[in-house]
């Protein structure tokens, strides 16, 4: 799932699916759903780099964040890597954490003033809704 802000839910698979070029209406369309698609791809690479040591533990979490319904509960992704629940629990926040710092500072470095991220922010949520 793509957690932004208010913890908006979207499974991933289903927006990636829907992002594609092939569904837009007009070329700006087009253009701002790649996007958005590159906005998040980025996003998670970056975050995925702060992982580079624990891999497992990463992909574990990153389905917990983007399919929920198909991933393993907190309680056996704890046994399977020898950590409580709240660790895990923990690990967790700090991924989502990150992703949605990532998603904030890229969008940051691409508009001319601060004022303007959040309504950019709003903006890719829509593109990720629609």
């Amino acid at each position: 799932m793509i957690q932004v802000k208010k913890r908006l839910e979207i499974p991933w698979e289903e927006w990636h699916e829907q992002a594609a070029v092939g569904e837009a209406a007009t070329p700006e369309q087009a253009f701002d759903r790649v996007w958005a698609r590159t906005r998040v791809e980025r996003s998670m690479a970056a975050v995925e780099l702060k992982w580079e040591t624990r891999p497992a533990l990463f992909a574990a979490l990153r389905l917990t964040v983007e399919s929920p319904e198909a991933v393993e509960k907190y309680a056996l992704i704890a046994e399977r890597f020898g950590m409580t629940e709240g660790a895990v629990g923990k690990a967790a926040h700090d991924y989502r954490q990150q992703f949605a710092q990532k998603i904030h500072q890229g969008i940051r470095d691409t508009v001319a003033q601060d004022e303007d991220v959040e309504g950019e922010l709003r903006y890719l949520v829509s593109l990720m809704q629609n």
